[in-house]
């Protein structure tokens, strides 16, 4: 998490900014209090929506339990994944965004973005 941190801080001094709110939803509530506890000084305010923290059931409920609730939703977001790469699908998103080819990074990133949004 070390570099996703480093990326917002980032952000931060590249935009000049000084002090922020800091706005996180779903895993994006894990990064804004890590980012927190790791800056203090740099973070006014949080705003916390859906708070994820990544723990197993909760990768489980949103991955498993949720999806034959939203069946069109979650087969656009497997579309093209083979029978293992179903069977481990965040394992298998979490390659695809970090693969060489900046189209499949975008492209697998849009989708999960849209099936957790």
């Amino acid at each position: 998490m070390g570099h996703l941190l480093a990326d917002i801080e980032k952000l931060r001094v590249d935009r000049g900014v000084d002090t922020w709110l800091v706005f996180g939803m779903s895993w994006g509530t894990t990064l804004g209090l890590a980012y927190a506890e790791n800056c203090p000084e740099r973070v006014i305010g949080l705003v916390l929506v859906g708070a994820a923290l990544g723990r197993p059931s909760e990768v489980d409920w949103l991955y498993k339990t949720i999806a034959p609730l939203f069946p069109e939703h979650y087969e656009r977001f497997i579309a093209g994944l083979s029978t293992p790469e179903r069977e481990q699908v965040v394992a298998t998103y979490r390659q695809r965004v970090e693969d060489p080819d900046a189209g499949v990074r975008a492209e697998f990133a849009r989708r999960w973005t849209e099936w957790d949004w």
